[in-house]
C-alpha cells in the first residue's frame, strides 16, 4: 500500500493571495481529521486545492479551471509567484516548488514578456529534479497515478457532484475506461475488427482475382472448351463463390490439351509450304539476275550516243577558258594597280583645295584675336582700382557688423518693453477677474454644502428598496415554486396514502372472506358426519334439520396464514404512508405560516405602507391549524398575498429608478461641491500669489530694459558715419568690385588665349597645304608609269582595246567550274566505254524472262504461309495464357482458403468481444467496466444508507440488455420506504449530494484500491452542501468524521454556517481590497 500524506503547503502571488500565505501545516490537523476551509465566495477556498493540484501537476482542480493567469492580479511588480508543498510518501519527504508562466513588463523599453514555468523537487539525500516535463514525470513515476486519477481520489471539485451521479451509460463509459484502463479491452475489439475485415478484404480481393483470371482463359475452337465456357457463364452471376480448385483446373486442362493437338498439326502443314515458297524465290532471283544485265547493256549504248553529242559544245568552252586565264591571270593585276593609284590622285587633289581654303579662313582669325587682345590690355588699369575698393570695404567690416548687431538688439529691447507693457496689463485684468471667480465659488460652495448629507440619505434608502425588492422577488419566485413542490409532495403522499388504505381494505377483506369459508367448510365437515337421533359434538342437538353444506371453494389455514400476513404488509404500508402524508402537511403548514408572515411583513413595512387591503390581514380566514385551512384557505390567501406583493414590488422598482435618478443627480452636485471648494482654494491661494509674483517680475524686467536701450543707443550713434547703411550693403558693394576685377582679367587672358590659337591654326594650314602640294605631283607620276605596264600587257595578250580585256575577266570560281566541267566530260567518255565492253561480254547470248508470273506465284505461297503461321501463333499464344493463368489461380488457391478460415476466426472473435453472439449486446469491455462499477456502487451505499438514514440505495441498471440503446450503466436508486427504484435523477438537491458524495468516496476508495493499492491520506471535498437541510449535513458530517477517524485528512471547502460551527479546525479565507488572506484556527 502506496500512502500520499500532505505536509505543508505555502502559496505566494497566486490566485487572489497578493503576498506570501502563512505557512498550511495539515499536521496540526491530524488530530481530529476533519477541518474546514471557509470563506466569502470568490475569496479563494477552492485555490488552496489549486495549488496542490499546480504543485503536484501543473493544473488546477476543477474540470472548468484554467492554469493561464495564476499569477494574482493583486501582487506587486516585484512580488515573487510560487507554490510550496511538502507531503510524504512510503516513509520519504518530498517537496515541490513550481512557478506558473505568468506575462511582465520589459525592464527596458515598453510591452511585455512570458516567464516560463518553472518546477523543482526536492527529496531527502538526492540531488533536485529541475525542469517542467522533469518534475511531472517524476511525480509521475513516484505516486504511480497522473492528475485525473489524483482528482479523482483527492478532491471532489466544485460543480461535479452532479455529473457524477447523473451521468449516462455513454460519459460513464469513458470516466470507467480512464479509473479501470480499459482502453486495452477496446483496443482488442478494434485490432479484431481490424483483422476481420483485413481477412475478409483479403478474401474478397484474392476470390476477384482468381475469378479474373478464370474469366481471361480463352477457350479454344470445338466441343473441349464447352465445360470452360459453361463455368465463364456462371461466373456471371453476382451469387457466385469459387468452391473447387480441381473444377476450374480440369476445366483449364481440357483447352490447353485440345490446343497442344492443333499447334502439332499446323506446324507439320507450315513446314511443307514453306519449302515449295524456298523454291520458287530462287528461280525468281535467278530471272531478275539475268534481266537486269541486258538492261545494264542497253543503258551504257544510251549514255555513249549521248556523250558524243556534247564534244562540239564542250570544244567552245575550252576555247573561252583560255581567253578568261589570259584575261584574269596576266592583265587583270596591272590594271587594278593603275586603277587604285588614280583615284589616290583625285583624293590628294580634293584634299588640296580643301586645305587652301583652312588656310585663308585661319589667317583671319589670327588678325581678328590680335585686335581683341590690344583692346582688352587697354582696361588692365581699371581693374586695379577695383581690387583695391573691395580691400578698403574689408577692412571696415567689424565696424559694419557691431553697428548691425546694435541694431537688432535696440529693436528686440524697444519690443521687449511694449510686450512687458502689455502683460502688465493683461495680468491686472487677469487678477481682477480671479477676485470675480472666488465671489461666485463661495457662492456656489454655500449653495450645495447640504448635497452629501441628501445623497447619504439617498443611498441609505436606496439599500433598503432593494433589500425589499429582493425578498419580494425571492417569495414571489424560489419560495413560491418551493411551496407548490411542497403542495405537490403533500398531493402524492396523500395518493399514496388512499392506495395503500385501498390495498389494506381490498386485504382485510379478502382475509374475512377467506375466513368465513373455512368456517364453512369447517361446518360442512361436521355436518358430514351427523346422524339423526345422536349428538351435534357442537351443539348437542339429536335433531338436526338444516345441517350445513361444504362450500364449492374450500380454503386451507395456510392460505389464511398468507393472507393475513398480506394484510399485515398493507396495514404497516397504509400506516408509513399515514405517517408520510402527515410529515408532509406538517411540514406544508410550517412553510406555509412562514411564507404568509414573510409576505405580511414585506407589506408591512414602512415603506410599502398602504400597499395593503383588509382582506387579508388574517381576519377572513381562521387560523391555519387544520386541513381544510391547508387546502383551501391558505392557497386563497397566498394567491392574494402574492399578487399584492407582486403589485408593491413593481412600485417599489419604480421607486428604486426614482431613488437612482436622485442619487445621480445628488453624486453629481456633491462632485461639483468638491470641485468648486478645490478651485475657490487654489484661487484664493496659489493662483492669486502667482499673479502677483508675475507683475513684479514684469516691473522688474521693464527697469532692466530702459537701462539697456539707453546704452545700445548711445553706442549706435559713434559709428553713423561709415559709408553704406548696413554691413549687407557693404558686403554687396565689395562683391561686385571683385566680381568686376576678377571679369576684366579674364577677359584679358581669354584674349591672349584665342591670338595664341589662332596663330597655331594659320601656321599648321599652311604646312599642310605644302605637304598636299607635293604629295599630289609624285602620284600623278606614279599614275602614268602604271597606265604604262597595263598597255604593255593588254597587247602580249592580244585583247584590241580595254573593253574586250573587261570582257574576259571573271573569277577564279568561274574558271575552276569550267575546268572541272572539261575534266569531268572526258573521265565520263572513258569510263562508259570500259563499262560497255564489259556489259556487252555479260550479256551475250541472253534472252528476257516474264518476272511477274514468277512473282505472283512467290506472292500466293507467301500468303497461305502466312495464314498458317498466324493460326500457330494463335494457338501458341493461347496454351502460355491458359498455361500462366493455371498456374496463378493455383498459386493463389492456398491463400484464398488461408484468408477464408482466419476471416472465419476473426469475425468469431469480434462478434464475443463486440457482445453479438446473444439477445443482449454488451461488449467485453463494457462487462469489465460494469464489474468494476459494481464495486464502487457497493462502496457508495456502504455510506448512502447510514446518511439516507436507510432510506436509499444505489443500483445499476441490469434490465435493458438486449434493448437498441443500452443504459447498463446507468443508475437508479432503491428508496427501501417505498420499496421501489426510481432513477437518481429524481432525487432532490440534498438527497442528490448525499448520493454524489457517496459515489464519488466509493470512487476514491476502489481507485485507489484498482491502482495497486495508492492511498490518499487526504481526502478535498469543494462546495455542495448547499441544498442540504440540518440534519442531512449532521448524517454527511458523520460520515467525514468516520472517514477522518480512519487516520485520514478531510477537508471541506465550503461557506454554510451549520458546518462553521460544527468543525473547529478551520482555515478562513478573507476577501479585502488588497486581495485574499488566509487565517489558520487548529481548534485549540
Amino acid at each position: 500500500m502506496w500512502k500520499m500524506r500532505p505536509i505543508k503547503l505555502v502559496m505566494s502571488a497566486f490566485g487572489p493571495y497578493a503576498d506570501r500565505t502563512p505557512e498550511i501545516d495539515f499536521e496540526r490537523f491530524e488530530d481530529r481529521g476533519l477541518f474546514l476551509i471557509a470563506g466569502d465566495t470568490g475569496a479563494g477556498k477552492t485555490t488552496i486545492f489549486d495549488a496542490i493540484c499546480f504543485a503536484l501537476y501543473g493544473e488546477a482542480s476543477g474540470s472548468h479551471r484554467d492554469t493561464k493567469n495564476l499569477r494574482s492580479e493583486y501582487a506587486k511588480e516585484g512580488t515573487e509567484c510560487f507554490v510550496e508543498f511538502t507531503f510524504s510518501h512510503q516513509g520519504r519527504q518530498y517537496c515541490i516548488r513550481r512557478e506558473p508562466s505568468y506575462e511582465r513588463r520589459k525592464q527596458r523599453g515598453e510591452g511585455f514578456i512570458t516567464v516560463s514555468e518553472k518546477a523543482v523537487l526536492y527529496c531527502e539525500d538526492k540531488v533536485p529534479t529541475e525542469g517542467k516535463k522533469e518534475v511531472d514525470s517524476a511525480v509521475e513515476e513516484l505516486l504511480h497515478i497522473d492528475s485525473h486519477q489524483f482528482k479523482q481520489i483527492a478532491m471532489i471539485a466544485q460543480g461535479e457532484f452532479w455529473d457524477l451521479l447523473n451521468a449516462k451509460t455513454e460519459e460513464r463509459t469513458e470516466i470507467l475506461r480512464t479509473i479501470f484502463m480499459t482502453e486495452g479491452y477496446r483496443e482488442i475489439e478494434f485490432g479484431l475488427k481490424r483483422r476481420m475485415d483485413e481477412a475478409v478484404g483479403r478474401k474478397k480481393n484474392i476470390e476477384a482475382a482468381i475469378l479474373q483470371y478464370f474469366r481471361d482463359v480463352m477457350p479454344c475452337e470445338g466441343e473441349e472448351s464447352n465445360a470452360l465456357r459453361g463455368l465463364q457463364e456462371r461466373m456471371k452471376k453476382d451469387d457466385y463463390a469459387l468452391w473447387s480448385l480441381e473444377e476450374l483446373q480440369a476445366a483449364i486442362a481440357g483447352v490447353m490439351e485440345a490446343d497442344r493437338a492443333s499447334e502439332a498439326a499446323i506446324e507439320e502443314k507450315l513446314e511443307t509450304g514453306e519449302k515449295t515458297l524456298a523454291e520458287r524465290r530462287r528461280l525468281l532471283a535467278t530471272a531478275e539476275t539475268n534481266n537486269a544485265l541486258i538492261d545494264r547493256q542497253e543503258a551504257l549504248a544510251a549514255e555513249r550516243g549521248r556523250l558524243l553529242q556534247q564534244g562540239a559544245e564542250m570544244d567552245g568552252l575550252r576555247k573561252r577558258l583560255e581567253r578568261q586565264r589570259a584575261a584574269t591571270r596576266v592583265c587583270k593585276l596591272p590594271y587594278e594597280l593603275w586603277q587604285k593609284k588614280r583615284s589616290d590622285a583625285e583624293v590628294t587633289e580634293s584634299s588640296l583645295e580643301d586645305g587652301r581654303k583652312r588656310l585663308e579662313k585661319a589667317r583671319a582669325n589670327a588678325e581678328a584675336a590680335g585686335k581683341a587682345l590690344d583692346e582688352a590690355v587697354s582696361r588692365e588699369p581699371e581693374a586695379e582700382k577695383l581690387r583695391q575698393k573691395a580691400e578698403r570695404i574689408n577692412e571696415d567690416a567689424g565696424r559694419y557688423e557691431r553697428r548691425d548687431s546694435l541694431t537688432g538688439e535696440i529693436s528686440l529691447l524697444r519690443k521687449d518693453e511694449t510686450a512687458l507693457a502689455e502683460k502688465v496689463g493683461a495680468l491686472r485684468e487677469e487678477e481682477s477677474a480671479l477676485r470675480e471667480r472666488c465671489a461666485l465659488l463661495k457662492e456656489k460652495c454655500n449653495a450645495l454644502k447640504e448635497s452629501p448629507g441628501s445623497l447619504r440619505a439617498a443611498e441609505q434608502l436606496g439599500e433598503t428598496l432593494t433589500s425589499l425588492e429582493r425578498s419580494m422577488a425571492e417569495l414571489t419566485g424560489q419560495r413560491r415554486s418551493a411551496y407548490e413542490e411542497r403542495r405537490k409532495r403533500l398531493s402524492a403522499a396523500q395518493e399514496l396514502f388512499l392506495s395503500a388504505q385501498d390495498k389494506y381494505r381490498e386485504a382485510a377483506e379478502k382475509r374475512m372472506h377467506a375466513e368465513e369459508l373455512l368456517d364453512g367448510c369447517r361446518a360442512g365437515i361436521l355436518a358430514k358426519g351427523l346422524q339423526e337421533g345422536k349428538k351435534c359434538p357442537v351443539c348437542g342437538a339429536l335433531h338436526h334439520p338444516e345441517p350445513a353444506e361444504l362450500p364449492d371453494a374450500d380454503i386451507t389455514e395456510e392460505k389464511i396464514r398468507e393472507l393475513k400476513g398480506r394484510e399485515e404488509c398493507a396495514q404497516r404500508e397504509k400506516e408509513a404512508a399515514n405517517s408520510g402524508a402527515v410529515r408532509e402537511r406538517t411540514a406544508l403548514e410550517g412553510f406555509a405560516e412562514q411564507f404568509l408572515a414573510d409576505m405580511r411583513a414585506c407589506l408591512e413595512h414602512p415603506l410599502c405602507a398602504g400597499s395593503r387591503t383588509e382582506s387579508v390581514t388574517g381576519e377572513g380566514c381562521p387560523e391555519l391549524s387544520h386541513e381544510e385551512s391547508v387546502e383551501s384557505c391558505t392557497p386563497h390567501m397566498i394567491e392574494e398575498l402574492e399578487e399584492q406583493v407582486r403589485n408593491t414590488r413593481l412600485k417599489l422598482l419604480d421607486r428604486l429608478k426614482e431613488n437612482k435618478a436622485e442619487q445621480d443627480a445628488l453624486e453629481k452636485e456633491c462632485r461639483e461641491l468638491e470641485t468648486a471648494e478645490a478651485e475657490l482654494e487654489s484661487a484664493q491661494g496659489e493662483k492669486l500669489e502667482a499673479l502677483r509674483g508675475k507683475l513684479e517680475d514684469c516691473a522688474r524686467r521693464r527697469e532692466e530694459n530702459g537701462r539697456l536701450l539707453a546704452e545700445k543707443t548711445a553706442l549706435f550713434g559713434t559709428l553713423e558715419e561709415l559709408a553704406y547703411p548696413d554691413w549687407t550693403a557693404a558686403a554687396k558693394a565689395r562683391d561686385t568690385a571683385k566680381e568686376a576685377a576678377a571679369a576684366l582679367t579674364a577677359a584679358i587672358q581669354t584674349a591672349r588665349q584665342r591670338k595664341e590659337a589662332a596663330d597655331k591654326a594659320e601656321h599648321d594650314s599652311d604646312a599642310a597645304v605644302r605637304l598636299l602640294t607635293e604629295t599630289l605631283a609624285g602620284q600623278q607620276c606614279e599614275e602614268q608609269s602604271l597606265l604604262a605596264e597595263f598597255e604593255t600587257a593588254r597587247k602580249g595578250q592580244n585583247f584590241t582595246d580595254t573593253a574586250e580585256f573587261l570582257q574576259f575577266v571573271t573569277g577564279e570560281a568561274e574558271i575552276a567550274a569550267a575546268e572541272k566541267l572539261l575534266q569531268d566530260y572526258e573521265r565520263s567518255v572513258e569510263t562508259n566505254a570500259a563499262q560497255l565492253r564489259q556489259a556487252e561480254e555479260d550479256a551475250a547470248g541472253k534472252s528476257r524472262i516474264d518476272l511477274e508470273l514468277l512473282r505472283s506465284e512467290v506472292k500466293r505461297l507467301e500468303s497461305a504461309a502466312g495464314e498458317v503461321n498466324a493460326g500457330l501463333t494463335e494457338v501458341r499464344y493461347r496454351i502460355r495464357n491458359n498455361e500462366e493463368k493455371y498456374g496463378r489461380i493455383s498459386g493463389l488457391w492456398p491463400e484464398f482458403e488461408s484468408a477464408g478460415k482466419l476471416g472465419a476466426v476473426c469475425t468469431r472473435l469480434y462478434r464475443l468481444v463486440k457482445g453479438n453472439t446473444g439477445n443482449g449486446k454488451i461488449t467485453l469491455e463494457q462487462y469489465v467496466q460494469a464489474a468494476g462499477f459494481d464495486n464502487i456502487i457497493m462502496a457508495a451505499n456502504r455510506r448512502l444508507l447510514p446518511m439516507s438514514d436507510g432510506q436509499y440505495e444505489l443500483f445499476r441498471q441490469e434490465d435493458s440488455i438486449g434493448r437498441k440503446s443500452n443504459t447498463f450503466l446507468d443508475l437508479e436508486v432503491l428508496d427501501h420506504f417505498t420499496g421501489r427504484r426510481r432513477p437518481v435523477g429524481n432525487l432532490s438537491g440534498g438527497e442528490s449530494f448525499k448520493a454524489s458524495l457517496s459515489l464519488a468516496l466509493g470512487l476514491s476508495d476502489t481507485v485507489s484500491s484498482h491502482l495497486g493499492g495508492v492511498q490518499m491520506d487526504a481526502l478535498f471535498i469543494d462546495e455542495g452542501f448547499g441544498t442540504l437541510d440540518r440534519r442531512s449535513i449532521e448524517n454527511a458530517m458523520d460520515i467525514l468524521i468516520h472517514l477522518a477517524g480512519s487516520n485520514k485528512l478531510v477537508g471541506v471547502i465550503s461557506h454554510r454556517e451549520e458546518l462553521i460551527e460544527s468543525i473547529p479546525q478551520q482555515i478562513r479565507v478573507e476577501k479585502t481590497r488588497e486581495g485574499s488572506r488566509i487565517i489558520i484556527e487548529d481548534g485549540r
